[in-house]
């Protein structure tokens, strides 16, 4: 969103964003952009929270020609509901996947939706298949284009950094596979780690660098703590101070004027800080459990547990698997099934990999700079994420001209048909929607990919040429300037065919092989 917004302000156009406080923003006006920033969160399934109504009447109200709206499921869409009728300016809306459709939880929600689609003049899609755009159309939409992600040309169209590699301890000569995502286990680090466990390197120096949020970094909220930290330690020194030279009437002095004359900004600052980021995510867990527990009791509560953990539920004591029942008369097994083995944690998995030869794993979380050296560095992007709408990394890796593999998650197996710049290894997924990739077979695709450079190198190349042309933002911008002003795009990245590749592997698809 921030990308459209501001590629309109600088075509000339005025826009103002509403969004959600954020604690870092400095200004009211970014690149252009007017920001009109509200403290609420919250979805309608589990309660909004905050300031909905002075949002509801900020955008009934507000004087526009177009509004676009990006993401259903979450408090700026679903807070709208009640006053679309109210709002006279062309309506567009990005549905960004319905990754809820298939939850217990939102069969409600998404029974009332159709009814609030058909108030919108257009719908953006960025899969020619999904969940969302084949909901649409199920129930008879037609006024939908379906537009790819956008990747910057600020980012991607730089040189790579030769000395990457070395301040990463990484050799030269060493097969470098990457992998990105947060959160660490929806995004499919662990098995990306596991497969790398299981992998033939034929001997070859081979690297993956699994970037995330990990616990251990020194970054993200990390940094933060240690920054309230410090503070914290500011305020004690500077109170010692004032008692020392005022006493404790002086220190109280001290804090009515202040809380006097920021009482406003203090209570701001608290609620949107990352403190209150937490309270408001405990708070929504909070209320989903407890909606949960009223409509589906003890064993709706049990069956949410079971889902998020990716298990199914025990078999009960006194059932036996089918295998053991006998003939009438004959003893039959009772006894219950045994309890789950622990899940290794994925540091566990990665420091085993690093103590086979020729390997290493580097878990690691990097700024944005360094992670688009990453990228370019990188040999090979490995994807394996359990859940997706349109995977932006595959976009920022064709940008890089790296080669990738990904499991059909989302519409991958469309993105590597319009970037020509990768290959899709096989996996399942389950009846919730979740993507399994069997980790040995993801294995055999990655070492059939470090035996085939010239593949992987024409891959890359094909990747780069692409975005260049059909996925910068440069391009993608001019689509939504035309669908936010009325006008129909003039659209073929649909029609891209990929190039002819041979395949490397069974398990791992050609480009050429995607339908």
């Amino acid at each position: 969103m921030r990308q459209i917004a501001e590629r309109m302000a600088a075509r000339g156009h005025d826009v103002t964003v509403a969004t959600s406080f954020h604690p870092d923003r400095r200004s009211k006006v970014v690149n252009g952009v007017r920001i009109r920033a509200f403290v609420a969160g919250g979805k309608s399934v589990y309660g909004l929270s905050g300031e909905i109504e002075a949002y509801r009447e900020f955008v009934r109200t507000f004087p526009m020609d177009a509004i676009l709206i990006m993401a259903a499921q979450q408090w700026s869409f679903d807070a709208l509901w009640p006053v679309l009728d109210n709002i006279k300016a062309r309506k567009v809306f990005i549905p960004c996947g319905f990754s809820g459709l298939y939850e217990p939880d939102f069969a409600d929600y998404f029974r009332a939706l159709p009814d609030i689609l058909r108030k919108f003049d257009h719908l953006v899609f960025h899969a020619e298949k999904y969940r969302d755009i084949d909901f649409v159309r199920s129930i008879g939409l037609t006024n939908f284009t379906v537009l790819p992600n956008g990747i910057s040309e600020a980012d991607f169209e730089r040189e790579a950094d030769p000395e990457f590699r070395q301040r990463m301890a990484i050799p030269e000569d060493a097969f470098l596979f990457m992998t990105v995502g947060n959160p660490i286990e929806a995004k499919g680090h662990r098995d990306v780690v596991e497969a790398f466990l299981h992998l033939d390197t034929g001997g070859r120096s081979a690297v993956l660098m699994s970037i995330a949020g990990w616990p251990a970094i020194d970054s993200g909220y990390l940094r933060h703590v240690k920054a309230a930290v410090r503070f914290a330690m500011t305020l004690a020194a500077r109170a010692v101070a004032v008692i020392r030279r005022e006493g404790w009437r002086g220190l109280q002095r001290l804090v009515r004027r202040g809380l006097k004359k920021s009482h406003q900004v203090i209570v701001i600052r608290l609620v949107n800080s990352r403190l209150g980021h937490v309270a408001r995510f405990i708070d929504a867990a909070l209320r989903r459990v407890i909606h949960i527990a009223r409509v589906e009791g003890w064993l709706g509560i049990k069956r949410l547990v079971l889902r998020k953990l990716g298990r199914k539920p025990p078999a009960p004591v006194g059932a036996a698997p089918c295998s053991d029942i006998q003939s009438e008369g004959e003893h039959i097994a009772t006894a219950a099934a045994p309890p789950p083995a622990p899940v290794a944690s994925i540091e566990s998995i990665a420091a085993k990999a690093s103590a086979q030869p020729h390997k290493r794993v580097i878990l690691t979380d990097l700024t944005r700079p360094e992670l688009i050296q990453a990228y370019m560095a990188a040999d090979l992007f490995v994807f394996a994420s359990r859940i997706e709408y349109s995977p932006l990394v595959l976009y920022e890796a064709a940008a890089a001209g790296t080669a990738f593999v990904t499991v059909p998650v989302g519409n991958a197996d469309e993105i590597v048909r319009w970037t020509g710049g990768g290959l899709l290894c096989e996996a399942t997924k389950d009846t919730l929607g979740y993507t399994r990739v069997d980790p040995r077979n993801l294995a055999k695709v990655m070492g059939n990919c470090m035996r085939e450079p010239d593949i992987l190198a024409r891959l890359g190349t094909t990747g780069r040429q692409r975005w260049r042309k059909h996925f910068t933002w440069q391009v993608v911008a001019g689509y939504y300037e035309d669908i936010l002003s009325g006008k129909t795009p003039d659209i073929r990245i649909t029609d891209l065919q990929s190039p002819e590749q041979p395949a490397l592997d069974p398990l791992g698809q050609p480009i050429s092989s995607v339908a």
